[in-house]
């Protein structure tokens, strides 16, 4: 069945399981068919680690057609260093990446908290960051450079991260469900200019600056939920177009500080919708509506003046007077619309983040 026929009347923006492996499964079937091309169309300088190869993809292809388990994000930056080898003519390194597929594992369980790499960065870490400075640098013109935390700020953020996992599954299952297909590794980073990032290119791997002094596990699941929603629609963009006036050009964004392709817009947008539904979910649980804790958002946008609700409608106004989107498109926004319009009509969420972005903004000023 295609993508397209399969969400016909399921574009919906709560999670839903069913749709989350049916994408994530049809994108992990066609990165193995890419790696078994390309591993074939280089016979002649792979001295015969081919035919293991192709052994293992063929099995992997037929557990991910049996069983439910998933492909690692190490495995997609691996396609992705094998892909731009071949675009640059650098045959070294596509022997190299082509090589470390013989032993690696393909396959990874749901939320593996990868350790620190303050060691260096060879093997999986030397292939992740290769993939996401060449990301970085195809799209902003430079790498992050990232670095490690120390080892006190990841054993501090790992566990917060541990904890917010189980705050998720108290929620109600369809959104430790669907985060479970989605993601399969998280990487704990020092940069700072981010708090959490995707790429297409490491699909399954959410990336999570560690928490800062006035951080708590808040941020965190703000984190999550915000890269399992990227995630979502990087599974569902490889399938079915959204947005149709794509283009070269940009446009202001109420999450970032540069301007944006429309497609980022949307993803935006989503992504407030998820965070917006997830955190209402929160607070109907009786021990966090009670709980005196402040909600802090992550803050790799740089505009912390605006709850998520400002954020939401922001980006919406943006589509409605910029984009042209497919039937999909326009169902998913239209949806999302009346979904959030229905929280904050009927819960104290955003009550809740006005009186947390108040407290928080008196601190600051204190601090001053």
């Amino acid at each position: 069945m295609a993508a397209a026929e399969f969400c016909s009347g399921m574009e919906k923006c709560y999670a839903n399981y069913d749709l989350a492996k049916h994408l994530s499964r049809n994108s992990d079937i066609r990165l193995l068919k890419s790696l078994d091309h390309l591993v074939h169309q280089a016979i002649s300088i792979l001295n015969g680690c081919e035919k293991a190869i192709s052994i293992k993809i063929e099995l992997a292809r037929e557990l991910l057609v049996a069983s439910d388990q998933r492909l690692s994000a190490s495995l997609y930056a691996i396609h992705a260093i094998m892909l731009r080898s071949v675009r640059n003519s650098q045959q070294d390194r596509f022997c190299s990446a082509t090589n470390r597929l013989v032993d690696m594992d393909f396959f990874s369980s749901p939320f593996e908290i990868l350790p620190n790499w303050i060691e260096g960065r060879e093997g999986l870490f030397g292939d992740i960051i290769s993939t996401i400075n060449e990301d970085s640098i195809t799209s902003y013109k430079k790498e992050m450079a990232l670095s490690p935390p120390s080892s006190a700020a990841y054993a501090n953020s790992s566990q917060n991260l541990q904890f917010c996992l189980g705050v998720i599954s108290k929620l109600p299952p369809f959104i430790l469900q669907e985060l479970a297909i989605y993601v399969r590794q998280f990487m704990i980073y020092k940069f700072d200019y981010s708090s959490s990032f995707s790429s297409f290119s490491t699909l399954g791997l959410v990336s999570l600056h560690h928490l800062r002094a006035h951080h708590n596990w808040t941020t965190y699941f703000d984190s999550i939920i915000h890269e399992g929603a990227h995630q979502h629609l990087y599974h569902l963009m490889a399938h079915h177009r959204l947005v149709e006036n794509e283009g070269n050009f940009l446009v202001e964004s109420a999450l970032r500080t540069e301007p944006r392709p429309l497609s980022g817009i949307y993803h935006g947008m989503f992504v407030m919708t998820r965070i917006i539904i997830a955190f209402s979910l929160l607070l109907e649980l009786p021990w966090f509506h009670n709980l005196d804790i402040p909600i802090v958002p992550a803050e790799s946008d740089k505009k912390t003046h605006d709850t998520y609700f400002d954020k939401f409608f922001k980006l919406c106004e943006t589509l409605h007077e910029n984009a042209q989107l497919s039937s999909l498109g326009v169902n998913l926004l239209n949806e999302c619309e009346m979904c959030v319009n229905n929280i904050r009509r009927n819960t104290q969420l955003e009550s809740r983040l006005q009186a947390d972005l108040k407290g928080r903004s008196a601190q600051a000023t204190m601090a001053i």
